[in-house]
């Protein structure tokens, strides 16, 4: 019924249906017929299209679709090819354990106050929709619902290292917080909302992400495709690094597990990782994820976070619990050997 009211108006110059209730219900909607003299709204749009197409010949269907005629009113095509889907990378993350962190606060205010914390980190993420970058500005769409987050950029090789990034990021503050994330980084098509206010996930690369966290990571990891690897290989996708001799490719951050699955590399002790680091909300409206100079690495202090939290979740009385943390101790165990060597 609501669509009704929404959509019908679009097609018959602003007249809205009327209802009539009696032995029979009857609905009267009011109808343009075509080429009738009052449809002179679609007849100016039409005008100014072909206005804009003589005056640059290789506009896109989804720019007119965004062209405003001159009765004040946006125009939008009704040919569905006007809006496209986006090729994009796609992250998406869960936390784990989530409903029994829930459930736990009902009994500790000191949970309640370190769950909302936690949570409280995307929160800056979610109110912008770029990411300030010492290379620029660089569009991002993020979202945050129960205990899930979902982070979207346009597939540029410049993009990718910045979700990385921002995942590690995301995973570091959780753990100083007693939480692991779960998920999955994709490549593939996607609705791309125009700003953040249109809040709307919608793709086939979110419903792959989905399905490789709730189906395949299983453990406290990101999976990585075996397209994105190889996309990856295939582009030499740098990064960042402490290290001195200069860029490291991001395949040197992904690891190949027991299992086959490709995974974020998360513990990679080359990874930038720095004691103050914080996100930031610009005055421009964009995030930025900062430190100072003078911080010192930050990587031992997660080490030992870790640490803690397996040695408190390998107490889980319930087995399929304590399976994930014995990945999470095989997988310190093995960064730390690689250490040695």
């Amino acid at each position: 019924m609501r669509n009704i009211f929404k959509y019908i108006p679009i097609y018959s110059r602003g007249a809205k249906p009327e209802l009539i209730e009696g032995d029979i219900f009857r609905i009267i909607i009011s109808l343009t017929p075509y080429g009738e003299e009052g449809s002179v709204s679609e007849r100016k749009a039409t005008r100014k299209i072909l206005e804009l197409t003589k005056e640059n010949s290789e506009i896109t269907r989804k720019e007119l679709a965004r062209t405003k005629a001159d009765t004040g009113r946006w125009w939008m095509t009704r040919d569905k090819e006007a809006v496209e889907y986006t090729d994009c990378f796609v992250a998406y993350l869960d936390i784990l354990g989530f409903k029994k962190r829930v459930k736990k606060t009902e009994e500790s205010l000191k949970s309640l106050d370190t769950l909302i914390e936690a949570l409280q980190i995307n929160s800056k993420f979610t109110q912008s929709d770029t990411k300030s970058t010492s290379d620029g500005k660089l569009d991002i769409r993020s979202f945050f619902f129960s205990d899930s987050f979902v982070f979207m950029m346009k597939v540029e090789k410049k993009n990718l290292p910045h979700l990385f990034f921002i995942v590690r990021y995301l995973q570091d503050r959780l753990w100083e917080n007693g939480l692991c994330l779960r998920g999955a980084i994709v490549k593939g098509p996607m609705y791309w909302p125009e700003s953040i206010k249109e809040n709307i996930i919608l793709g086939t690369a979110m419903l792959e992400a989905y399905k490789l966290e709730s189906k395949v990571a299983i453990y406290p990891r990101v999976v990585i495709t075996k397209s994105l690897f190889e996309y990856i290989e295939k582009e030499n996708v740098k990064t960042w690094s402490n290290r001195d001799e200069g860029d490291i490719v991001l395949t040197d951050f992904i690891k190949k597990d027991k299992d086959g699955i490709y995974f974020f590399d998360i513990l990679n002790s080359e990874i930038t990782r720095k004691k103050g680091e914080k996100i930031f909300s610009n005055n421009d409206g964009s995030f930025s994820i900062g430190w100072d100079s003078n911080d010192s690495d930050n990587y031992d202090s997660i080490v030992n976070t870790v640490k803690n939290l397996i040695e408190n979740g390998m107490k889980n009385e319930d087995e399929t619990v304590r399976q994930k943390y014995e990945w999470l101790k095989s997988y310190l165990n093995e960064n730390s050997q690689e250490m040695g060597d």
